[in-house]
């Protein structure tokens, strides 16, 4: 008989953002809450023959902005189980949460589920 070994299975990250995105739209659609997906970047572009390095947001800014009534505001770090938050990422949370921020570190939609208690 033939012997099988089952491989452990984890979301990536972007597999995990993209339910919690989801939740986040329809949550945003029923008037609850409303979301910012903020996409960091940094690389060169190519266009027209040109090389252009482009800077688009903050090194180590959280993947979301989630803004909730009562003009509270939480910065969300989306991470895999395996994820690791990065030194930037590490120094922006500290920043943040000196200035008074809510800035939390999720592996699961319902870790955000949890959080939120909506």
């Amino acid at each position: 008989m033939a012997k099988f070994k089952l491989k452990s299975y984890h979301a990536s990250e972007a597999q995990i953002k993209k339910v919690i995105t989801d939740y986040l739209t329809i949550l945003e659609n029923q008037g609850k809450l409303m979301f910012l997906r903020n996409n960091s970047f940094a690389g060169i572009i190519k266009s027209g023959g040109r090389e252009s390095f482009i800077i688009n947001g903050k090194k180590g800014s959280s993947d979301l902005l989630i803004f909730l009534d009562g003009g509270i505001t939480i910065h969300c770090e989306v991470k895999s189980v395996i994820g690791v938050v990065s030194e930037d990422q590490q120094i922006f949370s500290e920043k943040l949460k000196k200035l008074g921020h809510t800035y939390i570190i999720i592996h699961s939609l319902q870790e955000l589920i949890d959080f939120l208690k909506m």
